[in-house]
């Protein structure tokens, strides 16, 4: 299964180009502990988990899908060779086909493939990606290292992408973006702001994940989202 991002030589081409960056000193010291594994099974150290996107890309992009970050360690460190097949496995991660809604593994997998489906059925081009892209482990101080020297990666996707809308997953997400405080930021939230010369519309949504499942479908799920993310 393929994925537009790798349709569009700008895009691929300026994802290849971070792709091949050395890590900054501070991730690197952070993921020395799983860098033996990594060179023994990808031959590599570790590469930037750079998003995946819907089957055609137009650039200014209708929709950027931002999360927080992959999850890392011996037990949930995705195998990353090169760009194409990090995004391939990413890609097929939350839209292999030869998985149902009812065997998918995990509840943001079911939500999120939710969300990409209805989008590509409305012919929206949009871009599924991280705040933070290389490894980050749930230590809170492993996270805001990882924000400071890794965010540079998501500035410049929004500069080559432009897009029109922004989709923050979560908090973390949302503050990055926006500049505001916790307290002002909820599920469906929509804030204006200045990025690229251009006011862009930014959106927050909760994370699906399985622990906050059951506020999710109480305060409306991609319900209350979708809406928002088709107007002008």
């Amino acid at each position: 299964m393929n994925y537009g991002i790798l349709d569009l030589d700008v895009t691929y081409k300026l994802f290849d180009k971070i792709n091949k960056r050395k890590l900054c000193a501070k991730c690197k010291e952070e993921r020395k502990l799983y860098l033996p594994a990594d060179r023994k099974n990808y031959g590599c150290e570790s590469n930037l988990l750079l998003g995946f996107s819907s089957p055609q890309i137009r650039i200014p992009l209708d929709l950027l899908i931002i999360a927080q970050a992959h999850a890392g360690g011996k037990q949930t460190y995705r195998s990353q060779r090169d760009t194409n097949f990090e995004v391939k496995n990413l890609g097929d991660y939350y839209l292999d086909p030869e998985r149902n809604l009812n065997n998918l593994r995990t509840f943001h997998q079911k939500e999120c493939r939710i969300l990409f489906r209805y989008l590509n059925s409305r012919k929206i081009s949009w871009l599924f990606t991280d705040l933070i892209k290389s490894y980050v482990s749930s230590d809170k101080k492993n996270m805001q290292i990882a924000v400071k020297h890794c965010s540079k990666y998501l500035t410049e996707q929004i500069q080559i992408l432009e897009p029109k809308k922004i989709l923050c997953l979560g908090k973390l997400v949302s503050k990055h973006i926006s500049k505001l405080e916790s307290k002002q930021i909820q599920h469906g939230s929509v804030f204006v702001t200045h990025i690229n010369n251009k006011n862009t519309r930014i959106i927050f949504s909760m994370f699906p994940s399985a622990r906050t499942s059951d506020k999710w479908i109480e305060i409306g799920g991609w319900r209350k989202i979708i809406p928002l993310l088709l107007k002008a």
